[in-house]
């Protein structure tokens, strides 16, 4: 049979001497990788997010012997920068194939690495002389993950030990800023690299699944608030519905535009307007509406995160939700049966913070529209495998993707990862929009 035995990686790590050979040969692996890895230092703004957390190795002996050959192990930055080796000793001399992945201990599939967000090497492990000990390095590079490498036919080992560690040297990964300050009403996202999708939502809503991709984006700017009526008036815009003038329980009282300039609902988002309208708007001011990829990453905080602030689901004071006396009245008011919308940054905590100024209401207060034709995972704009550079989906459908949170949802719908979609020629109460502009 086979042994594989996880050494410590800083014991070879430090000395990278061998102690005495077996009576038979052995093979110490080494493992690379240009992935960004945990740190023990809190994430910075401008860090980049770590990708992976954990290895798994399977070693499978050619002539078919039994064999306890699979062990799992985390990795950091620091470990993998300091070195990390594990031996496989043959007892047999038909030599085996190895198996070799790194991936997200939080996210596997009926206790496996999950094949969409995973680096999968193969590799073909020789007969090994007697008495000889033989250094060999696996490089599990990213933009192989979800493209597994040597499934059909095993590569060969690359001979040697590595030459010094490329932990967080892929470039995806880097955080690229804005080549101008934003103008003003506007924040720098700087780019990077991170996990779109949410697997532990899975089955929260009907469009929601386990399915992750890396996403790669440029650097681009956020309106640091929701369009309000106020500024939609201005620019001469006429939503589908306006406000009734009544604080009541009906569908245009929700609606928040009115042709009157100084009253009551100026300061909050305009809602009740199609997609049609509010990409009108973002291209006649020189914007756009933002991808989902890239509203997915502002509102996880630029590191795949629940919220923009962490991992903590919000309170009533901290986010606009649960203000739907139909649906979601948890956070209404004491005396307080309307609900709605509410002016920009009212949550305390729901807002993205970045050296150039804060982006409000990403979890909360209005829905918002995506600039992207509406494809579930299953289809062809998310389904291939590999790394997605600055997706945007332009299927010709004639429904479109909305992402965030609303005033008429209950706090767990308010996840960065959670998709939605609707109509472009449709409008509702709980939908509102902002705009985004090309930053490179």
């Amino acid at each position: 049979m086979l042994l594989l035995a996880v050494l410590l990686p800083l014991a070879l790590a430090c000395e990278r001497e061998h102690a005495a050979p077996p009576a038979i040969g052995q093979l110490v692996v080494w493992l690379d990788t240009d992935a960004p890895l945990p740190t023990a230092t809190p994430l910075g703004p401008m860090d980049p997010a770590p990708l992976f957390d954990r290895v798994r190795v399977d070693v499978v002996p050619l002539d078919g012997t039994s064999c306890d050959c699979t062990r799992e192990f985390d990795v950091t930055a620091d470990s993998m920068s300091a070195g990390v080796s594990f031996g496989v000793v043959p007892a047999s001399p038909s030599g085996a194939t190895m198996r070799v992945r790194l991936f997200r201990a939080a996210v596997t599939l009926d206790g496996q690495p999950a094949p969409d967000s995973t680096i999968d090497v193969t590799l073909a492990v020789p007969a090994l002389d007697e008495g000889t000990v033989t250094d060999v390095t696996v490089m599990l590079a990213t933009d192989d993950v979800g493209v597994p490498v040597g499934a059909g036919t095993p590569i060969a080992l690359t001979p040697g030990q590595p030459d010094g560690s490329h932990v967080g040297t892929w470039p995806g990964a880097q955080r690229v800023d804005c080549a101008t300050p934003p103008p003003d009403g506007e924040v720098c996202i700087p780019g990077g690299a991170y996990w779109m999708g949410d697997p532990s939502a899975a089955g929260w809503t009907d469009v929601q699944t386990v399915h992750q991709r890396l996403v790669v984006l440029s650097p681009f700017t956020l309106d640091a608030t929701e369009v309000t009526v106020a500024a939609a008036r201005a620019a001469g815009v006429t939503p589908d519905a306006s406000w009734s003038g009544n604080m009541g329980l009906a569908t245009l009282d929700y609606c928040t535009f009115s042709t009157t300039p100084g009253g009551p609902t100026d300061a909050l988002p305009v809602n009740c307007i199609d997609w049609n309208e509010a990409r009108a708007y973002c291209l006649a001011n020189g914007k756009d509406l933002p991808t989902e990829a890239e509203f997915e990453f502002a509102a996880g905080g630029g590191h795949g995160e629940p919220f923009s602030w962490g991992v903590d689901p919000p309170t009533c004071t901290e986010a606009v939700f649960s203000r739907s006396p139909d649906n979601a009245p948890d956070c209404l008011l004491h005396g307080d049966m309307h609900g709605g919308a509410a002016p920009p940054g009212s949550g305390s905590l729901d807002a993205l913070a970045l050296p150039t100024g804060k982006v409000l209401d990403l979890a909360g207060n209005v829905e918002e529209w995506m600039r992207d034709d509406w494809n579930t995972d299953e289809q062809p704009c998310w389904s291939r495998p590999g790394v997605y550079d600055d997706p945007l989906c332009a299927a010709g459908a004639t429904e479109a993707s909305a992402r965030g949170g609303s005033w008429a949802v209950t706090g767990g719908l308010l996840r960065a990862g959670l998709r939605d979609y609707g109509d472009k020629t449709q409008w509702v109460s709980f939908v509102g929009f902002r705009c985004a502009r090309d930053a490179q």
